[in-house]
């Protein structure tokens, strides 16, 4: 299949100028909410009216999402196994045993039957068309943040080893662009801090050498003004058309607006964006990328889990790093397909989102509004204790009406790291060597940031439910990768390096 003919997703455009209707069709939709199901996935309708009982300003609902893709004949039972001898691509392996039992690792094997289409996408059109290649993440034991914070078990699993921009964002832009062939998709608007962009981009540029120019792929990246020139510079290099956001007034831009900033830049070269071939896949709106992230999860928890079941332990704690919550909502989702299908039992894993101190998006989450900017200016991080850890520094998500009620829930800790934190962590995890020394950006060292921390959480585990603290901790910890960076990160790096 080489993107024309049948295929797998329907476009069906709508009325008017940004009314277009993209259904994906081998998808259903779900109200992460209140449970309401619909047949297809429409990536242009994301809010269910109960959202209306939320607590959020009406003026702020097409702001945000709740109704999120479903696979269809998607199981937990049928992902690769991490020791598979010839693994699938974009999804995790393991690298050896990890350390731990071969007899468990080897009944964990013969438990899986793995089907050849677990993916968002029926045809991997990058790979048979482009002969492109997005790489895997990695799961490995490190004994150096087992000495430093004294648990019986740290695991990264770390996503710094896809090919394309280094970070977790690979996966996603492989089933954003994936989805974007099969459905003639031309133009892509991606709000960006600089690696969702890169990484679109980089793809993108490579697709298009064996695209007519009528089907090429063009990145529009909207970015901050405090986004250095360093990245604008990395973007435009990959031919991405980087567009500033100047509205002071209005910091965050719902779908509709940011379609009229890319309207209004293809209107200065003559050129009209069209309805049919348009897609807006900032983290939250695309719906691919967070139903990757939910088949990694739910791949490396059954597995993992499946390994250390030890029921007198404590759970396993999977710390992730919180920019948007992307990464956060499809590790969710993918534990509780892991626990309803029997493979691991409940409370076997707890989820940990890291966030900066300063900006991030705690306040839309539990305030259930969007924020006001503190600086005028458009600077963030105006307290002096917050981290550089620009990725990961917004006022707002989409999903944060999908947030707010993971926190509810209580199957998620948030812990806020600072900048002493920060730093501390990268001269921890930056001197292992070549046996234990791990590659991080400085939002990716959040999660490494708020290890210490978790040794002060408490645990309901004896029968009158008093806390019990646990020595035995076992962690897997999100190493998110290593992108493209401004000249401050790059300072910080050199600081942490002692350079």
């Amino acid at each position: 299949m080489n993107g024309q003919g049948n295929s797998l997703f329907s476009i069906k455009p709508g009325v008017g100028l940004t009314s277009k209707i993209m259904e994906l069709e081998d998808f259903y939709s779900r109200c992460f909410l209140c449970g309401r199901k619909e047949p297809t996935f429409n990536s242009e309708a994301r809010i269910c009216t109960c959202v209306h009982r939320q607590g959020f300003p009406e003026s702020e609902l097409p702001c945000y999402v709740s109704l999120l893709p479903g696979l269809r004949d998607y199981s937990v039972h049928h992902l690769p196994s991490l020791w598979k001898a010839r693994p699938s691509d974009v999804l995790a392996v393991a690298t050896g045993d990890l350390g731990l039992s071969q007899d468990a690792i080897a009944r964990q094997i013969e438990a899986v039957d793995e089907r050849c289409n677990m993916r968002p996408y029926q045809i991997d059109l990058l790979n048979t068309s482009h002969h492109l290649r997005c790489g895997n993440s990695m799961v490995y034991r490190s004994s150096s943040l087992e000495d430093m914070t004294g648990s019986e078990l740290v695991l990264v699993l770390d996503m710094g080893t896809y090919y394309w921009s280094g970070t977790l964002k690979d996966p996603r832009s492989w089933a954003i662009l994936n989805t974007a062939l099969a459905s003639h998709i031309t133009d892509l608007a991606v709000w960006t801090a600089g690696n969702a962009g890169i990484s679109l981009a980089k793809l993108a540029y490579f697709a298009n050498r064996r695209l007519p120019p009528e089907s090429r792929l063009q990145i529009h990246a909207i970015v901050d003004d405090d986004i250095g020139p360093e990245i604008r510079r990395q973007l435009r290099l990959w031919q991405c058309e980087v567009l500033d956001l100047f509205r002071q007034d209005k910091p965050v831009l719902n779908p509709s607006e940011i379609r009229a900033l890319v309207a209004a830049r293809l209107r200065c070269s003559r050129r009209r964006l069209e309805d049919s071939s348009y897609w807006h896949v900032t983290d939250g709106w695309d719906g691919v990328g967070l139903l990757m992230y939910r088949l990694i999860a739910a791949q490396v928890i059954r597995d993992l889990c499946g390994v250390l079941n030890d029921e007198q332990a404590g759970p396993l704690d999977i710390v992730v790093p919180v920019g948007t919550g992307d990464l956060l909502l499809g590790f969710y989702l993918g534990l509780k397909d892991c626990e309803e299908a029997g493979v691991i039992r409940y409370g076997a894993c707890r989820l940990v989102g890291v966030l900066p101190s300063g900006a991030n998006i705690l306040h839309n989450i539990r305030q259930r509004g969007i924020p006001t900017p503190i600086n005028p200016g458009g600077g963030l991080n105006v307290s002096p204790s917050a981290p550089l850890m620009p990725k990961l520094k917004s006022l707002y998500t989409p999903l944060a009406p999908c947030l707010a009620q993971i926190e509810k829930e209580g199957m998620t800790e948030f812990v806020v790291v600072t900048a002493a934190d920060q730093l501390r962590a990268s001269r921890q995890v930056f001197s292992g060597g070549i046996d234990d020394g791990i590659v991080a950006e400085p939002s990716a060292l959040a999660t490494f940031a708020a290890l210490p921390y978790l040794n002060n959480s408490s645990r309901c585990g004896n029968l009158d439910n008093r806390p019990i603290y646990q020595s035995n901790r076992r962690n897997l910890v999100v190493n998110s990768g290593l992108g493209v960076l401004g000249r401050a990160e790059e300072d910080l790096l050199h600081r942490a390096m002692r350079i």
